[in-house]
């Protein structure tokens, strides 16, 4: 015979007020009322810089970077297992490569250097989903995904060729005339738990955040994506 676990929980309750009346128990159901909440995420965040194009610079070796990410959100919920979230953040990235190009001549060497310094504000919208029921003292996985859009505040970015050559003239440096868009954009996707500590259920996520903007070299345009990973601590009020 098939029936669902809502169907069991009257037979459930009525056993209990019986068997142990002196330790009352109730149905977890869902609410379906909406609910606006508030809160903070902070925890380290690991990021690479890459050319997203296919052509001369796409292989420059960029390093990894590592700091702290951090975020003050709003969070609308539905019925306690979706939510939707909006978050804000100001995010710095500091990065510089450099690409050694094949000249195929022994007379000069030719190195190509990129670096970049930007500030800007971060705006994501994030959909949220939180499986199972927010029971006390039980755990719960979360899903969630979204899009983000950033403006830069503050922007350096730069491209300079140098020239070597085997004897004693001296290196040549050419920079570009480098520009580097205001706007950049991407997507989030990550998973994470729900625990429950006291009154509240904060959320510990991993989440994949990468991100393109468009930059421009004398008249070559290039994009430069962002490839982050982040480890959040999310705790709403």
């Amino acid at each position: 015979m098939a029936y669902k676990g809502r169907d069991l929980a009257p037979l459930v309750l009525r056993y209990n007020r019986c068997r142990w009346p002196q330790e009352p128990v109730r149905a977890a159901t869902l609410q379906a009322n909406a609910r606006l909440e508030g809160g903070l995420r902070v925890g380290p965040r690991s990021y690479r810089l890459r050319y997203h194009y296919d052509g001369e610079l796409q292989d420059t070796d960029f390093g990894r970077q590592v700091g702290l990410a951090g975020a003050v959100f709003a969070r609308l919920s539905f019925n306690q297992r979706f939510f939707l979230q909006s978050e804000l953040e100001y995010e710095g990235l500091t990065s510089s490569g450099r690409l050694s190009v094949p000249t195929n001549t022994p007379s000069f060497a030719r190195l190509v250097d990129t670096s970049l310094k930007r500030r800007q504000a971060l705006a994501t919208l994030l959909v949220r989903y939180h499986v199972g029921l927010p029971v006390a003292g039980r755990w719960r996985p979360v899903l969630l995904g979204g899009i983000s859009a950033g403006y830069a505040l503050a922007s350096e970015f730069s491209v300079a060729t140098t020239l070597s050559f085997p004897d004693s003239r001296p290196a040549v440096v050419l920079p570009e005339d480098a520009t580097a868009a205001r706007w950049s954009r991407g997507y989030v996707a990550g998973a994470g738990v729900e625990i429950p500590v006291g009154a509240y259920r904060p959320t510990l996520e991993l989440r994949y955040h990468p991100m393109l903007f468009q930059t421009t070299g004398g008249t070559l345009e290039r994009q430069v994506q962002v490839q982050a990973t982040e480890l959040q601590l999310s705790w709403a009020w």
